[in-house]
């Protein structure tokens, strides 16, 4: 076959459309506008430690899933990759002493009824709740629309288990939610797992694949996993353009037929289009706004209605050995931490000593995600004043060095490296949009949709990336590469069965 597809972005759904086309005969080009591939899924180094700037854990690292199969098409993990799996999702201190939130689930209810007998019953629901949400159905196999009805049906008959518990709970914020515990350490905890503006259904999620044995954390971290997908994209025969931005799809006759670059309107043909990039940057990027797309102008209109999320991540290398210390925790603040006209009480701390690669010579890191609505702030500060914008940013990672040495106290004058990376910095060298690290999550009694992959008016074109599915993420990114794949497979009459 001779066919060329032309994927723009090399982000981890840009890898995998690349890594699946040329599994299905393809020619396929990657055009990435950083110079490194992986996209959000990154790490980077500062004065002799390696900083970790996506994966906390993943999706599909558990055997005979549907996404351990695509991650291992891909080359992302296979089965000598080391998988951590933690005891404990999060820990938090209260009065002295440590609680944890286990990843075994009885385990989990034991520590929860100790904590606070009063919540019995809420604990109990809470339990079950999780554990029906333990099995989720992740189809990462084909799109439902190429399923044969058994397929389907049997999805349908595996939603069933927890289909009732989702909806019930998409009606209610996880904060609204989380107000029927008593015990102020138990809403912490949970507090912590995901922003708790989002419904309820997404802790029960969330929770249900990190106590089934699901959702580990790949040793070495996230650059490592991105690099292992480049090298199986290049192995196969792909090209890969870093530090190659694209202008512009090139539409004719409402086909598909190439793209331009930045730096040269030389036009580069192709069969077919698959952009992997935001929506933002696809709609009035790429197609230059001449077509709208009723989906994504919903959800970029809909604020109250659709969220997505961005972060300032702070990380901070300490010359000390933090093996005993908790490797997450729910760090409440002695002194709110504000950015612009935001407030943090909490914040979730992501110490990496289990993992070698980020232990060295008795050196640790140490990461904190604020989830960050402030991109607008940041964007002024940094265009009125870089000056300004170095001092807020090093405001941040010292209030937060305070913090932590309140905590522990024999830390103290420890740290030797801070980083700070805000939402533009992740605009910046990503140019996902407002700095986004997951896509459009529904908020409460929000119906859930996912987008077809194409746009009226444009044949030739398949969309992929997280911002096709709600909520997004590594797991449902790569899902659109391969799907979108798959679709161009089937209108050339090519099978779709594609993984190792």
């Amino acid at each position: 076959m001779n066919k060329k597809i032309i994927i723009i972005g090399g982000g981890i759904s840009g890898l995998t459309a690349g890594i699946y086309a040329l599994r299905a005969g393809f020619k396929a080009e990657i055009f990435e506008f950083h110079n490194v591939a992986g996209g959000i899924c990154t790490g980077w180094d500062r004065k002799g430690y390696h900083i970790d700037g996506c994966i906390h854990w993943l999706t599909g690292s558990k055997k005979g899933t549907d996404m351990y199969r695509v991650w291992k098409t891909c080359g992302a993990i296979n089965d000598e990759t080391t998988i951590y799996q933690s005891k404990y999702i999060v820990a938090t201190i209260h009065e002295g002493k440590t609680y944890y939130l286990y990843s075994q689930l009885d385990k989990m209810e034991q520590e929860l009824l100790s904590i606070s007998p009063v919540d019995e019953s809420e604990i109990k629901k809470f339990i079950e709740s999780v554990r029906r949400c333990q099995t989720p159905p992740v189809p990462g196999g084909k799109p439902f629309e190429y399923m044969s009805f058994f397929e389907k049906m049997n999805l349908l008959f595996k939603h069933f288990k927890f289909g009732k518990v989702m909806v019930k709970s998409s009606k209610v914020s996880i904060k609204d939610y989380l107000s029927g515990f008593q015990s102020d350490v138990i809403r912490r905890m949970l507090s912590s797992i995901v922003p708790t503006e989002l419904p309820a259904n997404t802790l029960f999620f969330t929770l249900g694949i990190r106590t089934s044995g699901d959702g580990g954390w790949p040793m070495g971290g996230s650059y490592q996993f991105a690099q292992r997908m480049r090298g199986k994209f290049e192995e196969l025969g792909g090209i890969m353009h870093t530090g190659t931005p694209v202008k512009n799809i090139i539409i004719r006759d409402g086909k598909a037929v190439g793209i331009t670059l930045t730096d040269d309107s030389t036009e580069i043909p192709a069969d077919y289009i698959v952009p992997t990039v935001d929506a933002y940057t696809v709609l009035h990027q790429l197609l230059q706004g001449k077509y709208e797309d009723t989906y994504f102008k919903e959800r970029f209109d809909s604020p109250e209605n659709y969220r997505f999320l961005s972060a300032t991540l702070v990380s901070l290398g300490i010359n000390a050995d933090l093996k005993k210390y908790p490797e997450f925790l729910c760090l409440k603040l002695t002194h709110p931490l504000t950015i612009n006209q935001t407030v943090y009480h909490e914040l979730s701390m992501k110490n990496y000593s289990y993992d070698p690669e980020f232990n060295i010579d008795g050196k640790s890191l140490i990461t904190l995600t604020i989830e960050d609505k402030e991109y607008k702030y940041w964007k002024q500060l940094k265009e009125d004043s870089p000056a300004l914008y170095r001092q807020e940013k090093e405001k941040v990672a010292k209030a937060i060095i305070d913090e932590l040495t309140a905590v522990y106290p024999e830390l103290a004058g420890k740290t030797e490296m801070t980083d700070v990376a805000t939402p533009l910095t992740f605009n910046r060298y990503c140019k996902t949009y407002q700095g986004a690290y997951m896509s459009f999550f529904p908020l409460t009694n929000i119906k859930r949709k996912r987008h077809r992959g194409l746009v009226d008016g444009i044949e030739n074109m398949y969309l992929a990336g997280q911002w096709v599915y709600p909520n997004g993420g590594l797991p449902l990114a790569a899902m659109a590469g391969k799907f979108a794949i798959q679709r161009i497979c089937k209108k050339n009459g090519i099978s779709i069965d594609l993984d190792v």
